[in-house]
């Protein structure tokens, strides 16, 4: 394994999120991650919750749903109409690369070396 960037936890910059606006998150999940920032946070770790640059997570998850719906519906056999076509998983693409756009002015916030705690969702774009 590589050598830490880093000496000690005070040198860190921690992002915690625990909530999603199309998603449910377990109290014990949320819980668990609260625990582990207060931890972090009392080894001298620099840890936020909230930032104006984080990306629109319902956009997010709204691709997520269009890129599904243009695997289902197009390029499965015998799927239900309306069908996708070419064009919409274009549009997805080209929709992908500008949310990760966005993801990318959020993620240089955090130097090389800090980390992000997000629980587990589908998010288009995430580097």
């Amino acid at each position: 394994m590589p050598a830490p960037r880093r000496g000690r936890l005070a040198d860190y910059r921690v992002f915690v999120l625990t909530w999603r606006p199309t998603a449910a998150v377990d109290d014990e999940i949320v819980a668990a991650i609260d625990d582990l920032a207060a931890m972090l946070e009392r080894a001298g770790a620099s840890v936020s919750r909230h930032s104006e640059l984080l990306p629109s997570l319902a956009d997010s998850q709204a691709l997520v749903e269009k890129f599904a719906w243009a695997y289902r519906s197009g390029m499965s056999p015998g799927a239900p109409e309306p069908r996708a076509t070419i064009k919409d998983y274009h549009d997805c693409l080209v929709a992908q690369e500008v949310l990760r756009r966005v993801w990318d002015v959020f993620f240089p916030v955090l130097r090389p070396g800090d980390r992000a705690l997000l629980r587990h969702g589908g998010l288009c774009a995430v580097p």
